[in-house]
């Protein structure tokens, strides 16, 4: 039987607007709530959520490392792990999965969990990340745990070797107290955003990345257009602005300007998903995409490709093929073709879902319980 807290140094790329760090967040609330005293170090340098996961009672460490790390960098790590005395090594994401085991192999004593957050789509990659991914197959074999949030993920990396004697499969979890939607909600969503009551609005909130295919999106809310009057499409997240000239090329190509708003990055996020009648993800890949369980807990009704863990977080009738404009279109054009009744009562068994299945408590618990058997577990291997 252990005697204090489990002390954990948690590594991750950045603490930039994303479903990984998203994740990390919620997990070390929840986890410090159950017992765990957790160091953030952030790879990077700063990031919009640092004031969040600070305000939140845990400590940052900023490494600084852009591109491979320096002898400078890896030093300091060395010396924060030295004065944390971590139980626990726990990388988020392919670059901080590899230094959590250079790490590990230092300070023996601590065991090593590594965290996979997206499904495999290598080609959208910068080649150090592609690199490390596949040469990291030796290494998750010396990982003590493997955290996926979806099944597919855990398949498809098992495929290209990673350990499968390791994986755990934890589902993302969500707060259905700071997520929820009804009248008053979408009310003061729509009066925030400066959004008419009258106008059906479809959601999208992501970032500005191959991953999102956000052409897919465009070409499917032409479709939207062309048979629905009234509607808008509305956008948020890292890059989704008017002040990313990319962006912006790939919506005036298409004739959308006056039909897409675009907000950029939005904090909370859970003041905005009540604005919308329908919520679409387009992506090419993803490992449990945060946004879905967000809009059907706050009772909005979604469309996805069937990436990750999109088919287990929405169900499948609302999934539809990497790439398939036509069917998504069709799939919004259902939702926004429904009666307020039959919305309401969509809105009801969507919230319902997101409690009954994605508990944020639950995942809490999970996490602990693994790290729990990591630790109790001879020379920290299941």
């Amino acid at each position: 039987m252990r005697s204090g807290p489990i002390r954990i140094l948690r590594m991750i790329s950045g603490l930039g607007q994303g479903g990984a760090e998203e994740s990390l967040r919620k997990l070390t609330i929840r986890t410090q709530r159950l017992g765990v005293e957790g160091l953030i170090v952030n790879l990077g340098t700063g990031g919009v959520l640092r004031p969040e996961f600070e305000s939140a009672g845990a400590r940052v460490e900023d490494l600084c490392i852009s591109g491979i790390p320096t002898p400078r960098a890896l030093f300091r790590l060395r010396r924060i792990a030295e004065q944390w005395r971590p139980d626990i090594i726990e990388g988020w994401m392919t670059h901080a999965n590899v230094l959590a085991t250079m790490l590990g192999s230092v300070h023996s004593s601590a065991r090593v969990v590594w965290n996979v957050r997206a499904s495999l789509l290598l080609s959208t990659e910068k080649l150090l990340t592609r690199t490390l991914t596949r040469s990291s197959t030796m290494l998750s074999r010396r990982a003590d745990a493997i955290v996926y949030n979806s099944a597919r993920a855990a398949e498809q990396y098992r495929t290209i070797g990673y350990s499968p004697r390791v994986t755990h499969i934890i589902p993302n979890g969500f707060d259905t107290q700071t997520f929820a939607g009804g009248v008053a909600q979408r009310r003061e969503a729509r009066a925030k955003f400066a959004l008419t009551d009258d106008a059906d609005v479809i959601g999208h909130i992501s970032r500005w990345h191959p991953d999102k295919d956000l052409a897919t999106l465009f070409d499917a809310f032409v479709r939207v257009r062309a048979r629905h009057d009234a509607v808008l499409l509305v956008v948020a997240g890292e890059g989704l602005s008017e002040d990313n000239p990319d962006f912006m090329r790939e919506v005036e190509a298409r004739g959308l300007r006056g039909s897409v708003r675009a907000l950029g990055s939005v904090r909370p996020v859970s003041t905005l998903f009540p604005a919308f009648d329908a919520f679409a993800l387009t992506s090419l890949r993803e490992g449990f995409p945060n946004v879905l369980g967000e809009a059907l807990a706050c009772g909005v009704q979604c469309v996805a490709t069937d990436v990750g863990a999109c088919r287990e977080v929405i169900g499948d009738a609302s999934v539809y093929p990497v790439g398939d404009a036509a069917g998504v279109a069709e799939g919004l054009l259902q939702i926004l073709a429904q009666s307020q009744a039959q919305r309401d009562r969509r809105a009801q068994e969507g919230r319902a879902r997101v409690e009954s299945l994605f508990s944020i408590d639950e995942l809490g618990r999970r996490y602990v319980a693994l790290y729990e058997s990591v630790l109790s577990a001879p020379n920290g291997k299941r």
